[in-house]
């Protein structure tokens, strides 16, 4: 019988090798991390995240601008402290990142106000101003220390009476913050 491969002319000993190497390629394929960024569930696209920072930062970006938009809180989170570990290429994801301080997960958003607080450079009063909105609530405040200290210390750096006010409120309206 003609195999789809016959057609092609092949005589049928090579057919088998045409078969062993396309199904070696396809195997091959599936282990690539990106083959995981579109395909995989998400324990597998978690996992790429936890070593995606380690490839050539052209593969890095291309796997972190996908997973950064992911449908899954979790994967965003763990594609967050990916970049975090890969400097060289926040400048292009940064917009991805800006992205995720409206997630409607609050653990999201104060790890994307805090990450983009410490990037040079990065817009750090619109930052500041979205990171002090969200620490007005004492809820949000209490369950985000990394991101208050943040703010505190970025605010602080910028010497300005607004960030003396906002301070003082916070203190006269949470006394646990003056212990």
């Amino acid at each position: 019988g003609a195999t789809w491969l016959g057609v092609f002319g092949l005589p049928p000993l090579m057919v088998g090798w045409v078969a062993v190497a396309l199904a070696l390629a396809a195997w091959k394929a599936r282990q690539a991390p990106e083959f995981s960024v579109l395909f995989g569930d998400e324990r597998a696209r978690v996992e790429i995240c936890r070593s995606v920072w380690q490839k050539s930062d052209r593969r890095a970006a291309w796997a972190l601008r996908r997973l950064l938009t992911d449908k899954s809180a979790e994967v965003r989170l763990v594609a967050l402290e990916a970049l975090s570990r890969k400097p060289a290429i926040d400048g292009i994801l940064r917009p991805q990142v800006a992205l995720l301080t409206d997630a409607s997960e609050p653990e999201l958003r104060a790890r994307a106000l805090e990450y983009l607080l410490h990037v040079p450079g990065a817009e750090n009063e619109t930052w500041l101003e979205k990171a002090r909105r969200e620490l007005a609530d004492t809820a949000f405040r209490h369950t985000h220390p990394g991101l208050l200290s943040t703010t505190v210390s970025k605010s602080l750096e910028q010497d300005s009476n607004a960030t003396l006010t906002w301070a003082w409120n916070l203190i006269r309206t949470d006394p646990e913050l003056a212990r």
